[in-house]
């Protein structure tokens, strides 16, 4: 995804890395249908390719960093996801109720939501 940073076509290939990851892993279905690439969620032109851009660069911070975290029973992925989401809410402008649940809700939402 850092080679994507900064194309006109960031989004639609940040989509197909999604795709392939999940493909890739046998996930398919467990992520909303979100795509990187919907001008109506977050804009066009250089204001898509800005939002996406950021959101990459966000992983790319050392700050964050999963190869030390080795506790059993964390949802490293769920996480990420969450936090990726709340980003992405942040970045779109939009409510994070919109595309973002927090942590306190119950645990059975993401056991049903990952499964």
């Amino acid at each position: 995804m850092i080679a994507a940073k900064g194309k006109s076509d960031v989004g639609e290939r940040v989509d197909k890395i999604i795709q392939k990851f999940l493909e890739d892993n046998r996930l398919q279905g467990s992520l909303p249908d979100v795509s990187f690439n919907n001008p109506d969620e977050l804009g066009s032109g250089k204001e898509l390719v800005d939002k996406v851009s950021g959101l990459i660069a966000v992983f790319q911070n050392s700050a964050i960093d999963f190869k030390n975290n080795r506790a059993s029973g964390d949802d490293i992925i769920g996480d990420a996801y969450e936090y990726f989401m709340m980003k992405f809410a942040q970045e779109s402008g939009k409510s994070k109720g919109q595309f973002y649940t927090p942590s306190e809700v119950p645990p059975y939402h993401r056991t049903a939501y990952w499964h």
